[in-house]
């Protein structure tokens, strides 16, 4: 992305990482993915779904190497090729991701 068109407040670094995630669609039927985290920030990620997903909608994350599990909502939804959906969200409040240093 163009830097100075990148509007975000925190770094993002590369990940690739299986992320559970949990939703309720407009009906209010329960639904779940196991999809991959592209990127992560210490306040939100980058995921990939197979579906579109409304802005502001309330998730679910799960994600045990990445220390995550607690709610997040969508920030944006864009489709991407193969027809999935490239799925920015911003971690609640009380969810933070930090990296784990690596051991020299």
């Amino acid at each position: 992305m163009d830097p100075k068109y990148d509007l975000r407040r925190k770094h993002r670094v590369a990940c690739n990482h299986n992320i559970t995630v949990v939703w309720r669609d407009s009906s209010g039927y329960e639904k779940y993915a196991t999809t991959k985290a592209t990127d992560i920030s210490e306040t939100g990620l980058r995921m990939q779904l197979p579906e579109p997903l409304p802005k502001m909608q309330s998730l679910l994350l799960r994600a045990s190497r990445l220390g995550l599990c607690g709610n997040a909502s969508v920030r944006h939804c864009m489709r991407v090729n193969g027809g999935s959906y490239a799925v920015g969200v911003q971690f609640a409040s009380d969810m933070r991701w930090k990296p784990k240093l690596e051991r020299v």
